[in-house]
């Protein structure tokens, strides 16, 4: 019984930060996830940020999303091209505003 309460813990975790990035709680989804997990793996740590960008601009918060765009996500896309070029994209979005 207790082994069948960890393998589902994941699971829980997982639809706990679905729900909190579905309904636009970004940040509340990183304060969630493993700090160790986001350093191993900083595409995922730069979607999340990502999202959390495209929810600023959704929100028509214009100034902070520059702001956020320039302090967190430039820096986070280092010499990724893929990522540079997404992040492009993204504020690109901001034309609709």
């Amino acid at each position: 019984m207790a082994a069948a309460r960890a393998a589902a813990a994941p699971f829980s975790l997982r639809e706990e930060l679905r729900n909190f990035v579905r309904r636009g709680e970004i940040q509340a989804a990183l304060d969630k996830v493993d700090p160790a997990l986001l350093a191993a793996r900083p595409e995922l740590r730069f979607r999340l940020k990502q999202q959390q960008l495209i929810e600023l601009i959704r929100t028509d918060r214009v100034d902070e999303a520059l702001q956020f765009a320039q302090q967190e996500l430039a820096p986070a896309c280092g010499d990724v091209a893929e990522l540079l070029q997404d992040l492009e994209e993204t504020m690109a979005l901001l034309v609709f505003k």
